[in-house]
């Protein structure tokens, strides 16, 4: 579960620790659909309930980029097939140290941060700026909206 209310700065972040990540539209959490820890299983928002599927470790890669590791899985957040297209969609896959699998955290100045791929430069996205559980997750071109904004939380 979460330990607070605030996000932390983007220095603690990228240290190794464990996260949730809460779109900014719904307070939904990233998440593994069905628990799934399955190669090419699909990343989605659901209602926080602080399970493993919505718990990701973050650990910070030599270029500045971090990969981030579902906690239930052990498997890294990747773009499917790895797909740098607009539109990409995402899910986790077996670590392989992939630009597919690198993520920049830019902090967006309110206390929110977009995801970026490293290998298409796109930002995570909640599809259609939806709001529902088992939203699909994907990445497309910064537009700024709420889509692509998290706040990161580190889980107790």
């Amino acid at each position: 579960m979460i330990t607070t209310t605030k996000t932390i700065a983007s220095t603690a972040i990228a240290s190794s620790g464990t996260y949730q990540l809460l779109s900014v539209l719904s307070n939904k959490a990233l998440d593994v659909y069905g628990n799934d820890t399955q190669d090419g299983a699909n990343v989605q928002i659901f209602s926080n309930n602080g399970g493993k599927s919505q718990r990701w470790i973050v650990y910070a890669n030599e270029d500045d980029t971090v990969k981030l590791i579902n906690e239930n899985s052990g498997k890294a957040l990747d773009l499917t097939n790895y797909d740098a297209s607009i539109n990409s969609n995402v899910e986790i896959r077996t670590q392989n140290g992939g630009k597919g699998q690198k993520w920049t955290l830019k902090p967006v100045g309110d206390g929110t941060y977009y995801v970026i791929n490293a290998l298409s430069g796109k930002v995570l996205d909640v599809l259609s700026s939806g709001t529902a559980d088992e939203t699909n997750v994907h990445t497309c071109g910064q537009n700024n909206s709420g889509a692509q904004k998290w706040r990161i939380f580190r889980c107790s």
